[in-house]
C-alpha cells in the first residue's frame, strides 16, 4: 500500500471511529472505554504512520509491526505539566508506555488539536 492511501484510509478510520464514539456517548457522560480505546487507537497509527523512520523503533526482525514509539518525537513539543504528569505515573516503564498514556491526556484535555497542528509543522520528522 502506498502512503496516500495508507492515509487516506487511517483519515476514513479516525473519521468512522470518532463519530462512533460520538453517537455512543450520552449527554454529560464520558465516552465508552470501547469507543475511546478504537480512537486512540487510530491517532497512534497515525502518528506511527506519519513519521519517519528515525522516529520510532523497529520490533524484533520477527516483528511485524513496527514499535508504536513516538514519544521521542511527541516530548520535544510537548507542554512540562504533561511531561511531568507523565513522569508521575509509575507504572509506566517504557517510551511505548508514555506515548501512549500523552495521547489519552491531550485527548481528555481537549488539546490534541493544538498539537497536531504544531507536530505537523516539523517537516524533517513528518512524512
Amino acid at each position: 500500500m502506498d502512503a496516500i492511501t495508507v492515509k487516506r484510509n487511517l483519515t476514513q478510520e479516525l473519521g468512522s471511529v470518532i463519530k462512533a464514539a460520538v453517537s455512543e456517548r450520552s449527554d454529560g457522560e464520558a465516552l465508552p472505554s470501547d469507543a475511546t480505546q478504537a480512537v486512540c487507537n487510530v491517532i497512534e497509527s497515525i502518528f506511527i504512520h506519519g513519521l519517519r523512520d528515525p522516529f520510532f523503533v523497529k520490533g524484533s526482525r520477527y516483528a511485524k509491526y513496527p514499535e508504536p514509539n513516538f514519544w521521542p518525537f511527541i516530548s520535544k513539543f510537548s507542554h512540562r505539566s504533561i511531561r511531568s504528569q507523565i513522569s508521575g505515573l509509575k507504572q509506566i516503564r517504557s517510551e511505548v508506555g508514555r506515548a501512549r498514556a500523552w495521547v489519552r491526556i491531550v485527548l481528555n484535555e481537549g488539546v490534541i488539536e493544538h498539537y497536531v497542528t504544531a507536530l505537523s509543522r516539523d517537516n524533517k520528522a513528518v512524512r
